[in-house]
């Protein structure tokens, strides 16, 4: 696979999810890559347990979505799709459904020459997780990334939901982020991050690509039969062009 589409931060406007429908009949990527993201801190409900309603109508209109594409469709969760538990059952439910759909959360997708892998919500130094949100410990992020680097796919494909410190990350970006990245040396590393803080970079054979909030309107096509400095375009929903 050389062409994908590139997004994260949803954060519960479905109604963007059919302008990116255009940009896939336009761009026509092999994969889309969805880096986490899908609901929002005001679709949980922490005063009942499991989804809330609005958490389960993002996720039906997303896996309809989804659900119409022809292309493999790869997914990690956000720090607020949660609780995980009800969320692996969606993506079971939803895997069932939708064969081209996968949640690569602690675990990898193989197809044909690339491996997919990634790791959903925050990932912090130590055990610790603070409700609602999604986070990992360094060491569990390490553990669930393995299969990557064992894996002998010519390209390899890694989703974070945290930025890299430096212009793709800012004031948001992950220290731990960067050393993954620097530790697997993936072709691609797609991760989450804000749109003040959207674009590329390349660090010694590896992509790296903060494709903005697609809440807000971003996203980014990456073709890699393309030059590297051209392989990488930020895409705009309101005008369809490079940012």
């Amino acid at each position: 696979m050389r062409r994908y589409l590139a997004m994260a931060g949803l954060d519960g406007q479905t109604d963007r999810l059919a302008e990116v429908s255009e940009v896939v009949e336009q761009r026509k990527p092999e994969a889309i890559l969805f880096a986490g993201g899908l609901g929002c801190k005001g679709c949980v409900d922490t005063s009942q347990p499991g989804f809330s309603p609005k958490q389960l109508d993002v996720y039906a209109q997303f896996l309809h979505w989804a659900g119409e594409q022809s292309m493999p469709v790869v997914v990690i969760p956000g720090p607020y799709d949660v609780p995980l538990g009800e969320f692996y059952q969606w993506s079971t439910n939803a895997e069932t459904d939708h064969s081209h759909l996968r949640v690569v959360h602690a675990t990898s997708w193989r197809i044909k020459d690339t491996v997919f892998g990634g790791i959903g919500g925050a990932i912090c130094e130590h055990d610790h997780c603070e409700h609602p949100r999604l986070q990992v410990s360094r060491a569990e992020a390490e553990y669930f990334l393995r299969d990557i680097v064992r894996d002998e796919a010519p390209l390899h494909v890694v989703l974070l939901n945290q930025p890299p410190t430096g212009t793709l990350g800012g004031s948001s970006g992950n220290a731990i982020v960067s050393e993954l990245i620097d530790s697997l040396h993936p072709r691609l590393a797609v991760t989450a991050g804000e749109t003040s803080h959207r674009g590329h970079e390349q660090v010694a054979r590896t992509t790296i690509v903060n494709p903005g909030r697609l809440s807000d309107g971003s996203l980014a096509f990456i073709d890699f039969s393309r030059p590297t400095e051209e392989r990488v375009e930020v895409l705009d929903l309101a005008t369809r062009a490079a940012v």
